[in-house]
């Protein structure tokens, strides 16, 4: 984590001494904002903690690469939720599953119904039940509800069999649903991490999804 301007910077693997060393950070700093790059997720715990400090801090979360499982969860804490202006669209996107134990990848029987409300909740009850109900009960730890920004069409909601790859022949696409009617970001804006807000135009272009390799 770091700091650039009033925006916080979070990228990597969530581990159990983030949700502290983010408390630090927001303590520190004027932050305005979270920024998420890369991350495919980690410690649940963590992860629910940081979402609950983003909630009651009332910042905005911004999206700038892929960012699944905890991570998803520590975005879906922001008041506003966008795509960064300087995100690739083709690539970023943010990807939802049930909780399971980290070494044996069993599903955690107790932490799906959970996330399920959580989700829910702070979605302002816009998630599709049959939906969130299909990413939350995957039948393998990997499987995953993957969104990406609204102007990718036709489709920018897929269901993937190996959710960090976004292999082509392993995804499903979800139509007639996108990341703002589903209540994941709160805009279609782009906004940069100075906090400026710009319109995203429809893109046809092929995505890390459409490619023959994963981007």
């Amino acid at each position: 984590m770091r700091m650039e301007g009033t925006t916080l910077i979070v990228s990597g693997s969530v581990v159990p001494e983030d949700a502290s060393l983010f408390a630090d950070m927001m303590t520190a700093g004027q932050v305005e904002r979270v920024l998420f790059r890369d991350s495919r997720g980690g410690d649940l715990k963590a992860g629910y903690s940081i979402a609950a400090q983003i909630e009651s801090s009332g910042v905005a979360t911004l999206l700038e690469g892929r960012c699944a499982s905890s991570c998803a969860i520590m975005f879906m804490g922001g008041k506003v939720r966008a795509f960064s202006a300087n995100a690739d669209l083709r690539t970023a996107s943010l990807g939802f599953h049930g909780s399971h134990d980290k070494v044996t990848k069993a599903a955690s029987v107790k932490g799906r119904p959970k996330l399920y409300n959580w989700l829910m909740t702070r979605s302002d009850q816009h998630f599709s039940p049959p939906l969130l109900a299909r990413a939350m009960y995957v039948e393998h730890a990997n499987d995953m509800l993957r969104f990406l920004h609204p102007s990718r069409r036709p489709v920018s909601v897929y269901f993937c069999q190996d959710g960090q790859k976004m292999k082509k022949d392993e995804c499903e696409p979800v139509p007639e649903v996108d990341a703002l009617s589903q209540g994941v970001i709160t805009t279609n804006a782009l906004i940069s991490p100075r906090g400026e807000a710009f319109a995203a135009t429809v893109n046809h272009e092929p995505s890390a999804i459409d490619a023959p390799e994963p981007l």
